[in-house]
């Protein structure tokens, strides 16, 4: 109990701290076995796709680390309820996202016109998403990443996880939303893209408060990375 008592008292630190950690240290480990199987057969890493497939091994390890670091080294587990996952998604939830979606879209649109205008950010830089030269089972490939594993690993992470964990701790709502939405803006490295996932974030994670449940916010994460895969590989 001790332990458990001193885990909350950091909180603020501990959870932020221990999804950004594990995101990163998936990120070399896969890299880390990739240049390995490299050097042992390069065929097998030839893929079009390769930094898609690095994407999903990443995402998964890296949500493996969250859930599994603190059950072993300090026995807490991470609940279903805790993940925003309790209950399965409803067609509410996903209403619900298709709303946060324009609601997102307008707030997000009138912070980056204010922060252009002042010249604090180049809205017009263009987000790294990979290889765009791709087709076929691919292209397949790259859609099932970027619409349907991204999403849902990063609604583990941020609006389920980091957000559940400071909630329990008795963290203020506005409060722990600002948190999750720092670090998952923080985390896209570039401020354009950042501040635009920020605004979704905050609208996600109100939803994510109300509704008990990541689907919503998830609901809203798919139909904004099926837009940008469209305009990306479709155009």
């Amino acid at each position: 109990m001790g332990v458990r008592k001193h885990i909350k008292r950091l909180n603020w630190l501990l959870w932020p701290a221990l999804v950004v950690v594990a995101l990163l240290a998936a990120t070399y480990i896969v890299t880390a076995g990739m240049l390995i199987l490299r050097q042992i057969d390069p065929g097998l890493v030839q893929s079009p796709a390769r930094s898609y497939i690095l994407s999903i091994l990443a995402l998964g390890v890296g949500v493996a680390l969250v859930i599994g670091l603190p059950r072993i080294v300090f026995g807490v587990r991470t609940s279903r309820r805790v993940l925003g996952i309790a209950r399965l998604p409803t067609w509410k939830d996903i209403g619900l996202g298709v709303g946060g979606v324009v609601v997102y879209g307008a707030v997000a649109m009138v912070v980056l016109a204010i922060a252009a205008a002042l010249s604090l950010i180049d809205i017009t830089q263009v987000q790294s998403v990979g290889n765009t030269s791709v087709y076929g089972v691919d292209r397949l490939v790259a859609f099932a990443t970027l619409v349907v594993v991204v999403p849902l690993a990063e609604e583990l992470l941020f609006r389920g996880f980091l957000y559940g964990r400071l909630r329990g701790a008795r963290v203020p709502f506005w409060l722990s939303a600002v948190v999750v939405s720092v670090v998952f803006g923080a985390m896209h490295g570039q401020w354009n893209v950042g501040i635009d996932v920020f605004c979704l974030s905050m609208v996600a994670t109100y939803l994510r408060e109300h509704t008990g449940t990541i689907w919503p916010g998830l609901t809203m994460h798919m139909i904004k990375n099926l837009i940008a895969f469209y305009y990306t590989f479709m155009m």
